[in-house]
């Protein structure tokens, strides 16, 4: 089976298991507490680790929760390919996680009484049917359910929730704040037109800071968005129409089949990985710092940080001191979401224990924790601000990019901070580094059933050493 194949059935399942709860309520009323209680903690368990789920929702484990599904979908079990149960797996637990919460919420939403239009009474059959024609939910109010979803779900990075926000707003922009509901095709080809004429950083540029967006369309001569900006505009209003479809708040993706073409990346645009000449003139430059290029602690071990870990920026940006941590003699960074709201990874994957590299320890780097400690900042780079588009590492990012590889002349368009990280998974693979290790340090989904569903809490930090110091130069 394909993964589109394995998901339409899960949808389907779950899609008729929200109906059915639906028509319930509409007949029976509401859960008492102890079924809403029930809920909540159902909702808790799909959201966490795939054994604590499988343990509490199937004592059978996982065979027993395949083989049910697979025989209420008519699905052949022992067709299915060690690929396919992983698939099915992950997305039952997620189809949970979406039933439940998806039913807290309609429950929750039954305390509110619409006056807006009257509407007859219907007896309880209709009932379900009455409620979606009388509703007129903005795509705000249909938004914020949307990315509770997603955040119990599959959290996004940062920069790709602040994109999809941002298509949001500007399809409120174009269409006047409609109804979700009213949202019709003729309203996505003028977002789709809009989006073609936008002007780039138009709320920053002069020409167009200040104006309606119908004034700022007409200014001539500002460079417009980027033909893969609008494409991604559209893909965010697509992926954001299909989950609303899906749960009923519109009767179709009027966004789908929106996206334009767009000029494949050639590999001259792909990021490279630092030479070892280069990376010996950075690691210089950041410890003894001959020309005074590191400019503060933050340039220095935020740097130094993500050549020796692989990490990505937005990860050694955001971190806590107390994400530093020691486990079985081994020091480690604990790369999580934990300590603060508005940290965030990039996938489930990427939350990791990356164990800190022996170079790091020998150019001073717990020493520097130590000092922090004693400051009483939380933050292990607490100059660094945050924004919602970028997290914490845009201005180290901007740093390292233009002011510091410009400076050792080493600067072109393929070597960026993130080109440490494809520098750390190379290096690894020349080094002969084991194939799971690898991808456990970088923060990348496992392969093959067994690591990606049985080791959820990873390896130990003391397992990652020997292979994190086979990284040198």
């Amino acid at each position: 089976m394909t993964y589109e194949e394995i998901r339409r059935h899960v949808q389907e399942h779950f899609r008729e298991l929200l109906r059915q709860a639906k028509v319930q309520v509409a007949t029976d009323g509401p859960p008492n507490a102890f079924r809403m209680d029930a809920l909540r903690a159902t909702e808790g368990l799909a959201g966490g680790g795939a054994s604590t789920w499988l343990a509490t929702a199937y004592p059978g484990g996982a065979a027993a929760l395949l083989s049910d599904f697979c025989d209420r979908r008519g699905i052949a079990g022992a067709d299915l390919t060690e690929a396919n149960r992983q698939w099915l797996i992950e997305a039952l637990q997620a189809g949970h996680a979406s039933v439940t919460a998806a039913t807290l919420s309609h429950v929750s939403s039954l305390a509110h009484i619409d006056l807006s239009d009257a509407v007859p009474l219907a007896s309880a059959g209709d009932a379900l049917a009455l409620q979606d024609t009388a509703t007129a939910k903005s795509v705000a109010e249909v938004a914020t359910s949307y990315f509770d979803e997603i955040r119990r779900t599959k959290p996004l990075a940062v920069k790709t929730e602040f994109d999809r926000k941002e298509a949001l707003a500007l399809l409120d922009e174009v269409t006047g704040k409609k109804p979700i509901a009213a949202v019709n095709k003729s309203d996505a080809q003028k977002v789709k037109q809009v989006l073609l004429r936008l002007p780039k950083n138009r709320s920053k540029m002069a020409a167009t800071r200040g104006k309606t967006l119908e004034q700022m369309l007409a200014v001539e001569g500002v460079d417009v968005i980027s033909p893969r900006r609008v494409s991604t505009h559209l893909s965010n209003l697509d992926a954001f129409f299909r989950w609303a479809a899906n749960n009923h708040y519109v009767s179709e993706n009027v966004f789908a089949g929106m996206q334009i073409r767009t000029v494949k990346k050639s590999r001259i645009d792909d990021r490279e990985a630092f030479s070892g000449e280069q990376l010996r003139t950075m690691y210089r430059h950041l410890t003894e710092n001959p020309d005074g290029l590191a400019r503060s602690d933050t340039h220095k071990w935020g740097t130094l940080i993500g050549m020796f870990s692989g990490m990505r920026l937005n990860e050694v940006a955001q971190m806590d001191l107390d994400d530093i941590k020691q486990d079985g003699g081994v020091w480690y960074f604990d790369v999580t979401t934990g300590g603060s709201d508005v940290k965030s990874l990039k996938t489930i994957a990427s939350e990791r224990r990356v164990p800190v590299h022996r170079r790091l320890v020998e150019c001073g780097l717990l020493e520097y924790v130590a000092a922090r400690r004693s400051s009483g900042n939380p933050r292990l780079f607490p100059d660094l601000p945050y924004s919602a588009a970028n997290g914490f590492g845009r201005n180290l990012g901007r740093w390292f990019n233009e002011a510091f590889l410009t400076a050792l002349g080493i600067k072109k368009r393929q070597l960026v901070y993130h080109s440490l990280r494809h520098t750390m998974a190379t290096r690894l693979a020349q080094a002969d580094a084991s194939e799971k290790h690898v991808p456990a340090i970088i923060g990348h989904a496992q392969s093959g059933m067994t690591y990606s569903t049985y080791m959820k809490d990873g390896f130990l930090p003391a397992q990652l050493k020997l292979t994190i110091d086979l990284f040198d130069f």
